[in-house]
């Protein structure tokens, strides 16, 4: 059996703006995986997808992509990545024909009819200045451009955010096809997290610019609960379960690590399922105390 590698590897990376410190962060993102990196607006998430780009500079650290550093080789990874921003980076004027005429002097690998059949399967016109284009089309656009120069690795900021349902729900599933083929891998950054329980193999959890959590997402929902008690209650649980604890009239709610652990122990209590939103919730509110 073939040993799995990442693609990413991310160790203490620091990066000092005075008001914000992305501090000393460490994760690996194993290949053909979808990795959702979430986190409150503000949490890093931003900044280092622009480091890990190569866009601005780091402080200490250290970079791989493909099992290379940035630092060395950072133009011909770009070759293999494809990046979707939250906001549109093509002139407004240009229209998809303009772009693919670009592309082709920017990316060795650029294959113009696969752009023009993803232009097709996204209803998208390659006449029509994108600058008039709905934001769902946009992003639809910077999709297309991705995937046209046979990228390895997707690195998307925020790429569902501001979108319908049903246009949200078409882009997971372009991903998903996305990851299918050949070990391809997804680096998404979202606060949305309902979008990475569906489709997310791996979560990385940033706040205040350290991480908080990592590891496979269906392990990280399986080993947290949602403790429920009585407010009198609270005290006779173990503090070392206890992630957070929310009061309300009706009783006392508490985020536990250990699902398996709490319900051996308060066999008279109920643990329910955790939702990422609310592991999310109750880990940033414990951070704030």
């Amino acid at each position: 059996m073939d040993e799995i590698r990442n693609v990413i590897e991310i160790n203490n990376l620091t990066k000092d703006y005075g008001d914000f410190k992305l501090d000393n962060i460490s994760f690996s993102v194993p290949e053909g995986s979808v990795c959702g990196f979430i986190g409150q607006n503000g949490a890093g998430k931003t900044t280092t997808i622009n480091l890990l780009l190569d866009i601005i500079r780091r402080d200490s650290g250290e970079i791989k992509l493909f099992g290379e550093s940035v630092d060395s080789n950072s133009a011909a990874l770009r070759e293999n990545i494809g990046v979707v921003f939250d906001e549109m980076g093509f002139h407004e004027f240009m229209t998809a024909k303009d772009l693919n005429i670009m592309m082709k002097n920017i990316y060795r690998n650029w294959d113009e009819k696969k752009f023009f059949e993803y232009l097709k399967k996204f209803s998208l016109p390659s006449k029509k200045k994108c600058g008039s284009f709905s934001r769902g089309m946009r992003m639809k656009l910077q999709i297309a451009v991705a995937l046209s120069h046979n990228a390895k690795m997707l690195v998307m900021d925020e790429p569902t955010s501001g979108l319908d349902p049903i246009v949200r729900n078409e882009m997971i599933n372009i991903f998903r096809e996305f990851v299918l083929e050949e070990d391809h891998t997804i680096f998404l950054s979202s606060h949305i997290t309902g979008d990475l329980e569906k489709i997310a193999d791996e979560v990385v959890f940033i706040d205040g610019g350290k991480i908080v959590l990592t590891g496979n997402k269906d392990e990280i929902l399986e080993s947290h609960g949602i403790l429920k008690c009585k407010k009198d209650e609270v005290e006779k649980v173990s503090s070392s379960l206890v992630v957070g604890c929310e009061m309300s009239s009706f009783g006392a709610e508490i985020l536990v690590n250990d699902k398996a652990s709490a319900e051996k122990l308060y066999p008279d209590m109920v643990v329910e399922p955790a939702a990422l939103e609310q592991i999310m919730i109750y880990y940033v509110n414990a951070g704030k105390r």
